[in-house]
């Protein structure tokens, strides 16, 4: 049997380097695998949805994500058809506002 030449052989391949397929990446390579990443756009690319992180991130990644962080959200506002608002603040951060080009990017690069 004949051997391709400069194969390189992955552990894990994920599709997709949004956001939850860049932390699949990043989790797999923290774990000891080899993985590659495919997307078929080119990274770091501008996204205008998706900004808002829950601070519940803060158990999943390391805490370098933070350098990414635009602003830390400590209180909501909900309404409903012109009903009062309802009000919820907290002295922990709710979520946190990335760019996504940013956020992506560094996921991108830990993985």
């Amino acid at each position: 049997m004949s051997t391709l030449p400069n194969v390189t052989v992955y552990d894990a391949l994920v599709v997709g380097m949004g956001p939850a397929g860049a932390t699949a990446a990043y989790q797999l390579s923290r774990a000891g695998l080899s993985v590659l990443g495919l997307d078929k756009a080119t990274h770091p690319r501008y996204k205008v949805c998706g900004g808002g992180l829950s601070a519940r991130i803060d158990g999943i990644l390391e805490d370098d994500y933070k350098s990414v962080i635009e602003q830390t959200i400590y209180g909501i506002q909900f309404s409903y058809r012109g009903a009062d608002p309802f009000f919820l603040d907290s002295s922990s951060p709710i979520a946190y506002m990335v760019m996504r080009d940013r956020f992506d990017h560094l996921l991108l690069e830990k993985a």
